[in-house]
């Protein structure tokens, strides 16, 4: 496809689909690359440290750092009927 059927299709005159290509092509002298520090999220963050818990029978349980206290509370009040 000429440069004048492309022009016409896309409904411009062809000084300016040439004024595009030529900006195109061309990067503005003033702008230089940049890097941007990204952040690596898929990084492993080692576990907090855990309680381990062992009940006669073979039951455990295992409680990291954060849990909240009235949750733990509740599962060892469930603990027994287990």
């Amino acid at each position: 496809m000429t440069d004048r059927d492309y022009a016409t299709r896309a409904g411009v005159a062809v000084s300016t689909l040439h004024a595009w290509c030529r900006k195109a092509a061309s990067p503005p002298a003033n702008t230089r690359p940049t890097f941007v520090a990204v952040p690596n999220l898929l990084a492993a963050v080692p576990p907090g440290p855990a309680y381990r818990l062992h009940w006669p029978g073979g039951l455990s349980l295992e409680v990291r750092t954060g849990f909240a206290p009235a949750e733990l509370a509740a599962l060892l009040q469930l603990l027994p009927a287990l």
